[in-house]
């Protein structure tokens, strides 16, 4: 019996969340290199997460594939995964939240944490939630929070802090 009542309260507590996995996604760095103010930007479309609403507002995660970082430049790109991000360690970056109050096609501000290099942080950030189920977010993360080296190379050193952005169009599971 008691198990019985676990279900019911269970089923009925989940059913009226609305569960959303990523359909289509991207994310992009872009770096500033020193001295020369150079733009070293890469981007992956190896993006996917899922997100459940409720009436406290949005849970949930969004994952990457840092194995398909990419810079444009081949040579860089092997660079930035072994040399820096150590892809062959910490193959996957996670962004997780937990009740974000959306107002659609508003600006809010959020928390969240971000698991990058084997380290788990909090982040703040910025975010808009389009009526169409997108979500354009955007963060700043310092590299030697993460325990990541700055890059450098011939003199142009990448500045410390890189912008994040996320790109993500999400699709209702059918319940």
């Amino acid at each position: 019996m008691k198990k019985l009542i676990s279900i019911i309260l269970f089923y009925s507590l989940t059913s009226n969340a609305n569960v959303f996995v990523v359909d289509q996604g991207d994310i992009e760095f872009k770096a500033k290199g020193k001295p020369a103010l150079i733009s070293i930007n890469g981007k992956s479309d190896h993006l996917t997460g899922k997100l459940t609403e409720t009436d406290n507002g949005f849970s949930g995660e969004f994952d990457l594939d840092l194995n398909h970082l990419s810079t444009g430049i081949e040579l860089r790109d092997e660079h930035l995964k072994k040399t820096y991000l150590k892809v062959d360690q910490y193959p996957q970056a996670k962004l997780q939240f937990s009740n974000l109050k959306v107002l659609k096609n508003q600006e809010i501000d959020f928390v969240a944490s971000l698991t990058l290099h084997g380290q788990t942080k909090e982040i703040n950030g910025n975010a808009i939630v389009s009526d169409k189920n997108t979500i354009n977010a955007e963060f700043i993360i310092n590299l030697a929070d993460f325990s990541i080296d700055i890059p450098s190379f011939k003199g142009i050193t990448v500045a410390k802090d890189v912008k994040i952005e996320v790109n993500a169009s999400l699709k209702e599971m059918i319940k």
